[in-house]
């Protein structure tokens, strides 16, 4: 079976740290002699929209949002199956029947 992990949204320090972990990974792979150059270069690469770390970003997004579907997939088909379990197993009186 395979499991999804649950997406949950990260708090701004997290996501603060996970920016510019991507970004100086990201910034290693510019040429440079100095990190403040391939950080400068990185930074306006962002900035146009050609940086791996756009990419890197829409693909996280788009996969917790399709975790997140399944999840709510799931919950709902679980929940209908346990309702109609429940309304099976227990009869439950309509407010007319007892008059």
């Amino acid at each position: 079976m395979k499991v999804n992990p649950t997406p949950v949204p990260l708090t701004e320090k997290q996501r603060t740290r996970g920016a510019f972990l991507w970004i100086i990974h990201a910034s290693m792979s510019r040429s440079g002699p100095r990190l403040s150059e391939r950080l400068a270069k990185e930074i306006v690469g962002i900035y146009l929209g050609s940086s791996p770390v756009v990419t890197w970003k829409d693909q996280q997004h788009a996969q917790a949002m399709v975790n997140r579907f399944v999840l709510v997939v799931l919950c709902r088909k679980f929940w209908s199956l346990i309702c109609t379990q429940l309304s099976a197993a227990v009869r439950v009186p309509t407010a007319w029947e007892g008059r």
